[in-house]
């Protein structure tokens, strides 16, 4: 679309990225109607800048940014109107280049004009315009004024981070996965983030929820959950009911003793924004010199022959020097005069690697020297050879210090500055002695195994040893017992850092106990039964195929027995469902009381349940069979009726599969219910005949 073929200017109040340079040469520039509308409505600035920068022309809404008349802006360089160092680069590139430019954010402020108003804050369109005969005659600035946006903006973080960690919590997704990637459990936010319920997902399997270009990294990724600590980070891109957003997922597995992934719990964050937010920022890095973004630095870009070619804005800031009055000048003309004659060389040798940074004396435009220590890259600038220069203000570094100190005082994780060597504590900060409940001077010049953090030096050693390796890439979690007997579980990140020469050991805790009771708390509940406590079928099956397999393997004998509740549907009828559920518990607590710890008990299904017995032939099967029979049928329950159980038992046969070992279980309770209830079938064999047929 051209710029010439709007009929409304109010359509150019958010100009359209990639539309094609202003050119009517039938007409001549002045002429375009469109043009004319656009200078003479106030709903967004407008000016027209020439090619020697030089302003032509600004509508009224321009002009107040300014704070002056629009008719006495004509013929003044925009230089001299206060506008912003990136605004007046990018109208020379746009001119050079002959392409059109965005620029977001851009501060418009009074300089000094007779009616200032407010600074203002622009998102501007740079279109390049052409005369006649095709050349580029100057930039059109067209503007959206987003003030009001930004200051909203702010004021609702402000208001926002009073609630971030409750809202965190409660945005946070949480799922369990089997080793298949099938889910077992989901949490209310994730089924309103997809849009299912937890009946529609449970037993499917996430990845096809997963975009098709972020599978390969994430079936990667979850691979490496077999390895120690079992945990990953990753991002994917998944589809919601708000369309493709971008998830941060910390998934850790949980592992039986063989190493074996029993379950993986995954916890996410949407990062939509974040990830948003990281391109348009590293779009804007490439537009403005990536090295630029060192605002807290001197930066200089000089050439071969020593010639500044670019600055930023500390240099005139802080040195009091113009722009005017340094580019294109030799960079020696910042150095104080003592600081001159070595020069050179000084550069030489840091350019060459010889030296990682120098220090000079530079010269502020008043003639007072300011210390700086300088380091230099060589590049290229505009398709020439250059160095890129940093240098920092040494007299910032008490402020720098103060500033340190106070945030490591003040912040709420805990942390401590320790000596590497033996563990000495040099400095904690508030929360860390608030945690420990002691005061600092019982803390300073004691070690970290004197406070209980370790069992003792070497075991300090090797557990640091260890959090250096794996700590570059993701915190430690680990367990602590604190001075009064109390156990936490923290999220543990250290480094070593140096200062004057001294190395120090700078650690961060996180206390995250909660967080791993509610995992222990969630993993219970999904893998036990919520009436009864018993283990639910889907653990159950996944217990029968380990004992299987472990039967197999070491060639020790397997037990199956199942049990069903005689006549249940007459205790439901004549009592109620509630009562019903009563007893289902009471015969669970009868029949543990009576297996050992390796024994599994596992809820099958409504008044049903499965009895795995590891390392117990056919005899000692039919022994707890007897005896769980015999327990049920004694047991006083509170409805006053006489509950019993008919059983089936089955000895795991060489070769057999547990869908096997559990049919020929079946059949044989099966068999206890046709031959007359409250009785015990070990594979069709009548094992004992409590009563006879009607009266159980």
């Amino acid at each position: 679309m051209r710029l010439c073929d709007l009929p409304h200017c109010e359509r150019l109040t958010v100009p359209m990225s990639g539309a094609p340079p202003f050119t009517d040469p039938s007409r001549g520039l002045a002429a375009a109607p469109v043009l004319e509308a656009l200078f003479h409505q106030n709903a967004c600035p407008v000016a027209f800048v020439g090619a020697d920068l030089v302003m032509i022309r600004a509508n009224e809404t321009f002009a107040a940014f300014l704070g002056r008349p629009a008719e006495t802006l004509a013929g003044q360089r925009v230089d001299a109107l206060g506008l912003p160092d990136s605004l007046l680069w990018m109208m020379d590139e746009t001119v050079d280049a002959g392409r059109p430019a965005d620029l977001a954010d851009v501060p418009i402020g009074a300089a000094g004009g007779e009616s200032p108003r407010s600074a203002a804050v622009c998102t501007l369109r740079l279109e390049p315009v052409r005369d006649g005969e095709g050349r580029c005659c100057g930039v059109l600035l067209l503007g959206t004024d987003v003030t009001t946006r930004r200051r909203t903006a702010r004021a609702l973080a402000e208001k926002e981070a009073e609630y971030r960690l409750l809202a965190e919590q409660q945005s946070a997704l949480m799922v369990k996965i089997d080793a298949e990637g099938r889910f077992l459990y989901v949490n209310p936010a994730y089924c309103e983030t997809f849009g299912r319920t937890s009946d529609e997902l449970i037993g499917q399997t996430f990845m096809p929820l997963v975009h098709e270009e972020d599978r390969a990294a994430t079936a990667a990724a979850m691979a490496r959950l077999v390895d120690p600590p079992h945990s990953v980070h990753l991002e994917q891109r998944a589809w919601t009911v708000h369309g493709w957003r971008w998830l941060a997922w910390q998934d850790t597995a949980l592992v039986d003793e063989a190493g074996r992934i029993q379950a993986i719990i995954g916890v996410a964050h949407d990062i939509t924004e974040q990830r948003t937010a990281r391109a348009r920022e590293q779009q804007s890095l490439e537009n403005l010199r990536a090295f630029f973004t060192l605002s807290q630095d001197l930066l200089l870009v000089v050439d071969g022959r020593g010639r500044v070619r670019e600055m930023n804005d500390a240099v005139t800031d802080r040195l009091g020097w113009r722009r005017a009055d340094l580019l294109g000048r030799s960079v020696f003309r910042l150095l104080a005069r003592r600081s001159r004659a070595d020069g050179r060389a000084r550069i030489r040798a840091i350019a060459s690697g010889r030296a990682r940074s120098v220090q000079f004396l530079l010269r502020h435009r008043e003639g007072a020297p300011v210390l700086v220590e300088t380091r230099v890259v060589a590049g290229t600038w505009d398709d020439a050879p250059a160095l890129f220069t940093s240098s920092r203000d040494l007299s910032e570094l008490s402020l720098l210090r103060e500033k340190f100190e106070r945030v490591f005082l003040d912040n709420a994780t805990l942390m401590a500055i320790t000596d590497p060597q033996t563990g000495r504590f040099l400095d904690v900060n508030n929360a860390f002695l608030r945690l420990l409940d002691m005061d600092r001077a019982d803390v300073i010049g004691r070690t970290t195994v004197e406070l209980g953090f370790f069992p003792n030096a070497e075991g300090r050693l090797e557990i640091l040893r260890d959090a250096d390796d794996r700590a570059r890439t993701h915190p430690i979690e680990m367990g602590v017992k604190l001075p009064d007997g109390r156990n936490m579980i923290c999220e543990w990140t250290t480094a070593l850092i140096t200062s004057g020469g001294t190395s120090y050991r700078l650690t961060m805790l996180n206390d995250i106990s909660r967080q791993h009771e509610l995992l222990v708390e969630l993993e219970y509940q999904a893998n036990h039964d919520s009436l009864t406590g018993a283990v639910n079928r889907q653990r159950g099956a996944r217990h029968l195929d380990h004992e299987v397999l472990r039967s197999r393997r070491q060639g020790a004998p397997l037990s199956v027995i199942l049990a069903d509740v005689d006549h249940f549907k007459g205790i439901n009828d004549r009592h109620g469902h509630g009562v019903g559920d009563r007893v289902l518990q009471e015969i669970v607590r009868v029949l543990t009381d009576r297996l050992r710890e390796t024994d599994i008990l596992a809820r099958w299904g409504g008044e049903e349940f499965v009895i795995l017995l590891p390392d117990t032939d056919r005899d000692g099967a039919v022994r707890l069979a007897e005896a769980l029979r015999a327990g049920v049928e004694s047991a006083a329950f509170a409805t006053g009726d006489r509950v019993t159980l008919s059983l089936g038992a089955a000895l795991l046969q060489d070769g057999e599969t547990a869908e096997s070992v559990i049919d020929r279980a079946d059949r044989a309770l099966y068999q206890a219910k046709r031959g007359g209830r409250n009785r015990v079938e070990v594979d069709g064999q009548p094992v004992h005949e409590a009563c006879p047929e009607g009266q159980s």
